[in-house]
């Protein structure tokens, strides 16, 4: 199971090799983090339908990279941070209200859940 994103193998790398990860704004943005199994799973299911011209593949749920340090922190996975202070969009979700309506009924990998069974790889 990989999450959609490089920043997780950027986060174990950092993790492992006891280096520092870089965060903007202290990691108080809020993103929409999805799964790589639901966004293969969305594809397929809507590969077949016709005149989508727009459709938001998300969650539609946020998190920021502090909740997720702090998670990790919880769980005995401390990664030093070095903060860079700019400009960002402070939330950038998923509107995947027509998703739904192409899915009807659709459950996502939270990133907690995602995290706890992976807790032990990082561990090791």
């Amino acid at each position: 199971h990989k999450w959609a994103s490089l920043k997780s193998v950027t986060t174990f790398n950092v993790y492992k090799n006891n280096e520092e990860l870089n965060i903007v704004n202290n990691g108080n943005a809020i993103r929409d983090f999805i799964h790589i199994e639901d966004v293969v799973d969305i594809y397929s299911k809507i590969l077949d339908k016709k005149d989508i011209k727009i459709l938001n593949i998300g969650s539609g749920n946020g998190s920021s990279i502090k909740n997720i340090l702090d998670f990790l922190n919880n769980h005995n996975i401390k990664i030093k941070t070095k903060n860079i202070q700019r400009e960002e969009l402070k939330i950038s979700t998923a509107d995947i209200s027509k998703l739904k309506e192409l899915l009807k009924k659709y459950t996502f990998f939270e990133v907690e859940d995602y995290l706890k069974k992976e807790l032990n790889i990082w561990k090791n």
